[in-house]
């Protein structure tokens, strides 16, 4: 009986033992040559499947063969497996159980490589305290999520540390922002308490500063009984999604702004101009300029009818203040409030990274990416914002791609080596289709 249970467990562990082999062996194979990483990659998974299956089905007959021969019980061999194949199961719904009641710690990463948020997940969403931090590593934020929404406590933090904000939230809107519910309290960054708020669903209930807000359509309307304002306000707050409201100096008619419009940063208690503008009947008319914190013009464009019309152009900040504006960010031509002509966006320092081209506010030509060098990462055609026709696109090793869009669906591509070799064709035909064609480095088709 003993040797019986000793075969058994040696006959079951045989099975990951052989799998873990294959793996090895496959993982030694090259599967690159004369075709792209995805083809590589597809080559080396189906050959592990196909093999492991193939050495698990020779020592299921194997073992069998061996049980009945030395034991006479052929069942041994039979069990091992099924035994195998349970625990496996058992494992795989431990594993899915642990996932979906236990939540698992995570980090996220900005483009930079910095850490941007920390917290922990349930069943891959948002779950318990999650911290947001600033490119800079200081803690943005600290919120209560449960099951993916945000629900309880909630804090924000200045650059230093201290407290800016801090209440309740309940919910997110259609932007995933977290909906204020309940006492609000915020902080100026010499501690100073500014204003202390109270939400239900993120309606502004009261405010022990400010007399205004503006509500979901958009109108200026008095805390008190919630109805649109008419008078005349100057360097006056109103309540927005910001926590601490800018200063307005207009006229408004009926919760709309009209006439001339100047709104204000407070920043270490002087007041610095964030927009210049003229309103008519709640509708932009005329130049209308946005400045940075820093006094730096932000953008300046012209409107009619609350329609941008003409040149719009947007800056980036810079260090050199006494500029009147730092490098352009982005700029197109617009005609009723639609992109029209060459889009252009640029970095900090000038360069040119991405080109678009609109006909009536819609894609229609080449739209190019560049990387922070200049060198070209991508161009695709467009036509009646859809992709169609050519396109090239760069990857970072040096491997590139030609193809052919049509009706925005990928129908040609071509696969090239950093050397320049071709490595592949791949072609997608309208019943479905799929058709590919490997090369290796001299451009000998392989078959």
């Amino acid at each position: 009986m003993k040797m019986k249970l000793l075969f058994f467990f040696v006959t079951a562990a045989v099975y990951p033992l052989l799998v873990g082999a294959v793996a090895l062996i496959v993982r030694l194979i090259n599967f690159s040559a004369g075709t792209d990483p995805a083809g590589a990659g597809m080559a080396r998974g189906f050959t592990f499947i196909y093999s492991s299956i193939f050495v698990c089905i020779v020592w299921f007959i194997l073992s069998i063969v061996l049980a009945q021969v030395y034991f006479r019980a052929w069942w041994i061999g039979l069990l091992a497996p099924v035994t195998v194949a349970i625990i496996l199961q058992a494992i795989f719904f431990g594993q899915n159980y642990i996932r979906d009641h236990v939540p698992h710690s995570y980090t996220e990463y900005d483009a930079d490589g910095n850490v941007c948020e920390t917290g922990k997940k349930l069943r891959f969403r948002r779950h318990g305290k999650i911290t947001e931090y600033r490119s800079d590593g200081t803690v943005w934020s600290v919120e209560t999520y449960r099951h993916g929404e945000p629900d309880g406590p909630c804090e924000f933090f200045y650059p230093d540390g201290k407290m800016m904000a801090k209440g309740r939230e309940k919910g997110h809107d259609r932007k995933l922002t977290g909906i204020p519910d309940g006492t609000w309290s915020y902080y100026r960054q010499d501690g100073r308490l500014d204003d202390r708020r109270i939400y239900e669903k993120g309606e502004l209930l009261s405010s022990e500063k400010y007399l205004y807000y503006c509500d979901s359509a958009g109108l200026i309307c008095t805390i008190a009984d919630r109805r649109p304002f008419t008078g005349r306000l100057e360097k006056t707050g109103i309540v927005r999604k910001a926590f601490f409201p800018n200063l307005f100096t207009t006229q408004v008619k009926e919760g709309v702004c009209d006439g001339g419009y100047c709104e204000y940063y407070t920043i270490d208690g002087r007041l610095t101009v964030a927009k210049t503008a003229t309103y008519i009947d709640g509708k932009l008319d005329g130049a209308v300029k946005t400045y940075h914190p820093n006094g730096q013009l932000r953008s300046e464009g012209f409107y009619a009818g609350g329609e941008t019309q003409g040149r719009y152009t947007t800056y980036h900040a810079d260090s050199t203040a006494f500029r009147p504006h730092g490098n352009i960010e982005y700029c197109c031509d617009y005609l009723d409030d639609e992109r029209y002509g060459t889009a252009r966006w640029y970095d900090e320092d000038g360069r040119l990274r991405m080109e678009e081209e609109y006909v009536e506010g819609k894609l229609e030509g080449a739209v190019k990416r560049y990387d922070s060098h200049g060198k070209l990462l991508s161009v695709y055609t467009y036509r009646d914002d859809r992709k169609e026709g050519p396109y090239e696109t760069h990857d970072s090793d040096g491997w590139y791609y030609k193809g052919r869009y049509k009706n925005d669906k990928l129908v040609y591509r071509e696969t090239y080596r950093s050397d320049g070799s071709l490595s592949s064709t791949s072609e997608w035909t309208d019943d479905g289709g799929f058709i590919q064609n490997n090369y290796d480095k001299n451009g000998e088709l392989i078959k």
